[in-house]
């Protein structure tokens, strides 16, 4: 603390100590001077515990600045060693600094936190070997997903044969993985994909849909996909009205995190996504599995289907099925070898 005061004294700045905690002591002594301090937060932290800050308003047009440090008053009041010292505007680095027991300086906290999953986000976007497997490996952590059996890998090695007859040059995904679902389904993100166990049973839709989910992993979606989720801190759902008093606490935690943007960016995000459905089809018939999707849409998504209010403008994810099919049967039926 001691450090703190000289370095306020050496820059002739006019002082401001505030102490949160402790008591209702309104002089400190730091330096061998004693200080008059505004007490403030009282027992805002446990024991006899001074988080000082010293402002001054900078000198010479510089921006106004603050020096933070943590420090214990003994029974003489005091101010005994210097946990933390940095420069910043808030107590967040002393208060880290007083459960951690080492100085975080509270801006470059700040800043990490600001903007660390915004560089992360490009970095995926931008250098995808450096993030992306990173990332599908948690995906599956995340989702519970498991290796593929001896029997599950020869299914999903003939489903690429298959399509390798219309593209000798056809991308694979370096790493995919089987989810314990009843479903004839799969999924792409970053550079892994995921597949239901259901449909590496299924003799008719694997190579359907996984020529379907290449068409997302190789046209840059799956990349995309991940940029866009590394961008959250946590994904937290909107916040409830009530109870009242924590709703400020809430709201702030949900603007903090980033999912306050993406909530009001939702719609916007989604009719790109219903676009991206189509441009997957047709990856998917330049396959020549078209004919094979058309019928696999018409008969396992087509009966489910409801009417979705302003669908143009809406959050669903997938575009209604009647028009993805008159899509895939209106493309043309390519011949094996056309892609070579």
């Amino acid at each position: 603390m001691a450090d703190l005061l000289e370095q306020a004294d050496d820059q002739r700045c006019a002082r401001r100590l505030v102490l949160l905690g402790g008591g209702d002591v309104d002089r400190v002594r730091a330096g061998g001077e004693q200080v008059r301090v505004e007490v403030g937060a009282r027992g805002a932290l446990p024991g006899p515990v001074a988080v000082v800050r010293a402002e001054h308003p900078g000198r010479r047009g510089e921006d106004a600045r603050s020096l933070t440090g943590v420090g214990t008053l003994d029974p003489n009041q005091n101010v005994r060693g210097d946990l933390a010292v940095g420069v910043g505007e808030d107590f967040e680095g002393a208060l880290i600094a007083l459960i951690t027991g080492w100085p975080i300086p509270s801006n470059t906290l700040a800043l990490v936190i600001a903007f660390g999953p915004l560089a992360i986000s490009l970095l995926a976007l931008l250098v995808p070997p450096l993030i992306a497997p990173i990332d599908g490996r948690w995906w599956e952590i995340s989702s519970g997903g498991r290796p593929p059996e001896q029997d599950e890998q020869e299914a999903f090695d003939r489903a690429i044969e298959e399509l390798r007859e219309y593209d000798p040059k056809l991308r694979v995904p370096r790493h995919w993985f089987v989810a314990e679902e009843p479903d004839l389904n799969a999924a792409a993100y970053a550079k892994t994909m995921r597949v239901d166990r259901s449909l590496l049973e299924s003799p008719y839709a694997i190579a359907v849909v996984i020529a379907h989910e290449l068409g997302h992993l190789n046209t840059g979606d799956g990349r995309f996909s991940s940029a866009i989720r590394l961008m959250l801190i946590a994904d937290m759902p909107r916040p409830l009205l009530y109870p009242l008093w924590s709703l400020p606490f809430r709201g702030l935690a949900w603007f903090a995190s980033g999912a306050a943007v993406l909530s009001f960016m939702a719609n916007p995000w989604e009719m790109y996504w219903r676009s991206r459905e189509f441009a997957a089809d047709a990856y998917a018939a330049n396959l020549g599995q078209g004919p094979a999707l058309a019928r696999t849409l018409e008969h396992g998504a087509m009966p489910y289907e409801r009417s979705i209010p302003r669908m143009r403008y809406s959050r669903a994810s997938h575009p209604y099925t009647k028009q993805r099919i008159a899509k895939l049967r209106a493309h043309p039926q390519p011949r094996p070898g056309d892609q070579q």
